[in-house]
């Protein structure tokens, strides 16, 4: 992909995560004054959907990314925005203000940061013993609006255990994002996640949400919140 259709791709990506809608070339031009012809857009456009990055829902005008288009932004234009001052003080405060055990810091930790993301967080403490929160964040998500969407998450949320249990031997220290397919928690979400040590304990910690993710918000919290634990 050259780097005008990346530039593009990226766009794209930025405005649905925002407003959950399909992207149509005019608000692309008129929003973001992109440096190039509606037409040019609109034919870049199509070849983005050809190669299936971005796809056009029902009979909408506009399109959406695709995992692959979120895979391929992951992969070559993510960038991490760090937590604002306020909200790494907030991160603090929620260990502080927890005691002294290192489970409950993690847990008060992990609920401030389901709470910034807007997403639900998964913890794992050992193989079968799993902290989650921030569940209705994700329920509350356009993408889960219709019954189907709802009963495939609240299968993922049954198996949590069994898949945080097999996360266990193959998540990095490095955070890592998995999409869709590549997603152990199911293929209509994603996750960012880490391997971490909380006190004398390794697990594991990551943010769960659908697909329409602001990546590069959320591996800044995962990456804070590790550093948090690890420093």
């Amino acid at each position: 992909m050259d780097d005008r259709r990346a530039t593009l791709l990226a766009t794209i990506i930025a405005e649905h995560v925002k407003t959950a809608q399909p992207v149509g070339s005019a608000v692309l031009v008129d929003k973001y004054h992109l440096p190039v012809s509606s037409a040019t857009v609109r034919n870049d456009m199509a070849v983005l959907e050809e190669d299936g990055y971005i796809a056009q829902p029902h009979t909408s005008a506009g399109r959406i990314p695709t995992a692959k288009g979120y895979q391929f932004y992951v992969e070559r234009g993510l960038k991490p925005t760090e937590p604002s001052t306020d909200e790494q003080r907030s991160l603090r405060q929620a260990a502080t203000t927890a005691g002294e055990a290192i489970e409950q810091q993690v847990k008060s930790v992990a609920k401030e940061v389901a709470n910034l993301a807007g997403q639900s967080v998964v913890v794992g403490f050992g193989p079968y013993h799993v902290y989650y929160t921030g569940l209705s964040n994700i329920f509350a998500q356009p993408e889960f609006a219709e019954r189907g969407s709802v009963s495939s998450m609240s299968a993922v949320v049954d198996h949590l255990d069994d898949v945080m249990a097999r996360l266990f031997a193959t998540v990095e220290s490095e955070p890592q994002v998995m999409i869709g397919a590549d997603n152990p928690f199911g293929d209509a979400c994603a996750s960012v996640i880490t391997r971490s040590r909380f006190g004398t304990v390794t697990g594991i910690f990551g943010v769960l949400g659908p697909i329409r993710m602001d990546y590069d918000r959320v591996m800044g919290l995962v990456r804070a919140t590790k550093e948090l634990f690890e420093s």
